[in-house]
């Protein structure tokens, strides 16, 4: 395993970074700091700077793509000139596209990505692909335009060809609204679109299968009209981390020359676009999956991942009704349904099953009886459901927009979402039913 070390401080115009820096820098305007690649223990955790850059333990045969800014892809069509974001299975990049004279997203996945059971280009090319759907949810679904493959170092790449949009909801929570909870009225929107959307894809009989705060973006419109140049002078430069390689065990060829930081969303107009006309969309289904066709395992965040996985039971679309639930308690509290700190499914257990009303399924009794004799832990919470939401969302300094009336309507729409049956959560075209909701749609 290998890890990051630091080496200075950020060294933008120093004359030894100028120097070592002039062979890999896009432009000598960029700011950037050095980092040393070297070997650590297998057991300690790979270094991560920020949740702005990836790990670059993940470049590596299998992994990502190196990838430079001014890099060309698809025989010269695509120019790329900033980052937008990164996954585990990807990394996400702003591009110009020559053929279209506008600006969209590509992202390029790990190149082992495709030895896994994966449905993402086919869901996507058909959910794409339908011009007569009329129903309101098909607007909240990623649209692609291009998909193609190409070889690297470390293997080779699919790539998928979007829409650019704006920050995802857990960035906009820290860069718009600087780590404060969303207003509620933006939460209840943002909450009737993804169900919207999650209503439309029940229609395509597909499931998305990561339903999260990073997965949903914001829409906005200009972005696609802006060039590189307009981009920039919107987003600012990207920042860089050179990467050194000294005495490396691993080629040069597999590391890029730097990591680029994704941006932040602090431009006044792209803040106000969200607040005035807030428009969301799902993106990266790469976890996604045909109804029939289940997956035998998720790879989502622990804190989303719904109880039927954790007991043995077979995976089914419901899995989005169960992250709809926690993606509802995130969105009006600002914080997760479940801990975000937990290291092991047990610990996500004794949170379930200890801190909801429901009744727990016979067939995972056994189950539960076995994670119980595993002992106690800190991370459980062990209060009734209204009584956690209410104490999340009062905490002393939050601005409590809610009256207490949509406070017990919130609570009661999550209950019926999170129950440990996958039959009995409440469908979303259900919620979107229920007056709550249906006052959301008059305002709009």
């Amino acid at each position: 395993m290998l890890s990051l070390l630091r080496k200075s401080r950020w060294a933008a115009g120093t004359p030894a970074l100028r120097a070592s820096a002039s062979s890999v820098l896009p432009r000598a305007s960029h700011r950037a700091r050095v980092i040393s690649y070297v070997p650590v223990p297998s057991e300690e955790r790979p270094y991560a700077a920020s949740d702005r850059i990836e790990p670059l333990h993940l470049y590596r045969p299998g992994g990502y793509h190196p990838v430079k800014l001014g890099d060309r892809l698809k025989d010269g069509r695509y120019k790329i000139f900033h980052k937008l974001g990164w996954g585990h299975y990807s990394t996400t990049w702003a591009v110009w596209d020559e053929a279209l004279g506008k600006s969209v997203a590509v992202k390029i996945s790990v190149s082992d990505k495709d030895n896994k059971n994966n449905h993402e280009t086919e869901i996507l090319k058909s959910i794409s692909a339908v011009s007569d759907n009329h129903h309101p949810g098909q607007i909240h679904l990623l649209q692609l335009f291009d998909n193609f493959h190409f070889d690297g170092p470390n293997g080779r790449h699919e790539c998928f060809v979007s829409e650019l949009l704006g920050p995802n909801i857990r960035d906009t929570v820290k860069d718009v609204y600087c780590n404060k909870r969303l207003p509620a009225s933006l939460a209840k929107s943002t909450a009737r679109q993804v169900l919207l959307g999650l209503d439309c894809l029940k229609q395509h009989r597909v499931a998305h299968g990561d339903i999260d705060s990073s997965n949903l973006a914001f829409v906005i419109p200009r972005l696609r009209l802006l060039d590189e140049e307009e981009f920039i002078d919107t987003l600012q430069l990207p920042q860089l981390e050179l990467i050194n390689t000294p005495d490396s065990t691993r080629s040069p060829d597999n590391l890029p020359p730097y990591l680029v930081w994704k941006p932040r969303w602090n431009d006044r107009k792209i803040q106000e676009e969200i607040r005035s006309s807030p428009k969301v969309k799902m993106i990266d289904f790469g976890e996604s999956f045909y109804h029939g066709q289940s997956p035998s395992e998720l790879n989502v965040s622990l804190p989303s991942y719904p109880p039927e996985a954790l007991f043995g039971d077979p995976l089914g679309g419901r899995v989005d009704l169960w992250a709809m639930g926690c993606l509802l308690f995130e969105l009006f509290t600002r914080e997760t349904r479940f801990s975000s700190d937990l290291i092991a499914r047990d610990d996500l257990a004794k949170q379930m099953v200890l801190g909801s009303a429901d009744e727990l399924p016979t067939r995972w009794k056994g189950k539960w009886h076995e994670i119980e004799k595993t002992g106690p832990t800190l991370l459980h919470r062990s209060i009734e459901f209204r009584q956690w939401f209410e104490r999340v969302y009062y905490q002393h300094g939050c601005e409590k927009e809610l009256t207490e009336r949509d406070v017990a309507k919130v609570v009661d729409i999550i209950e019926r979402m999170l129950k440990f049956e996958p039959l009995a959560r409440a469908e979303a075209k259900e919620i979107l039913e229920d007056p709550w909701f249906k006052e959301c749609k008059k305002k709009n």
